[in-house]
């Protein structure tokens, strides 16, 4: 990694649009200016219908996976290759992704990852059998690319330079350890009271359900960053 970032050739225009200077520098205002905006909320939206319970639901899968076993320690032992499988999907999407999200758009994707995540759950919830868990289970890897890619483009393209790092640190990594917080409790309820094959098909039900409803809700990639923006009002004028 040391050798990759030593090769890499930077412009001096984009150094110059980079610099840190007061002008760039963000603030408590900043700050308070970004959680006022109609666009935060949305994409909180977003995140509270699906990356809560996308991050939810692969906590406890492993328990999930295991028990299409019946105690064999061969569960284990299969879960160990397809997390391996896992891994290397979401390599290969990693490299791919990338132009599928320029081509569709980060809104479009962000829409298509939630629709995705939310079947693969349905479909959890479904499994009769190891081999479909286990063909199920690497698909989390092709979720989380597409999703991850997605986040960034779309903060990208709806938030003012000044503000992404934040943007991303409180409305996408923050809201979802707040979710974690709150949603643990009554998912956990579900595995106690109706399995985890019923609580997943609930969750895929819900997920399915805020992609639905983000179609209305995201902000439209039409939409040029700076346009009825205070932040970025400010920081031109």
């Amino acid at each position: 990694m040391l050798a990759v970032l030593i090769s890499i050739k930077i412009p001096d225009a984009d150094n110059s649009e980079n610099a840190v200077v007061p002008a760039k520098k963000i603030n408590m205002a900043d700050v308070r200016e970004l959680i006022k905006q109609g666009k935060f909320w949305r994409f909180c939206f977003y995140v509270a219908g699906i990356v809560w319970f996308m991050h939810i639901a692969e906590q406890q899968f492993p328990r999930y996976f295991v028990s299409f076993f019946h105690g064999d320690k061969s569960g284990n032992s299969w879960y160990g290759y397809l997390s391996t499988v896992q891994a290397i999907v979401e390599f290969i999407s990693m490299l791919t992704v990338p132009w599928v999200v320029n081509k569709l758009g980060a809104r479009k994707t962000l829409i298509i990852a939630g629709l995705l995540i939310g079947a693969r759950l349905l479909i959890s919830g479904f499994a009769t059998s190891p081999l479909m868990i286990a063909f199920i289970k690497p698909f989390y890897g092709l979720e989380n690319s597409l999703l991850l890619i997605a986040v960034f483009k779309y903060i990208a393209e709806h938030f003012d330079k000044k503000v992404n790092s934040t943007m991303y640190l409180i409305g996408y990594q923050c809201f979802i350890y707040i979710g974690t917080i709150f949603v643990s409790a009554p998912v956990g309820y579900l595995y106690d009271h109706i399995g985890f094959g019923n609580a997943y098909f609930i969750m895929g039900a819900i997920i399915i359900a805020f992609s639905l409803m983000s179609i209305f809700v995201l902000s439209s990639d039409k939409e040029i960053p700076g346009h009825h923006h205070p932040i970025a009002k400010r920081s031109l004028s």
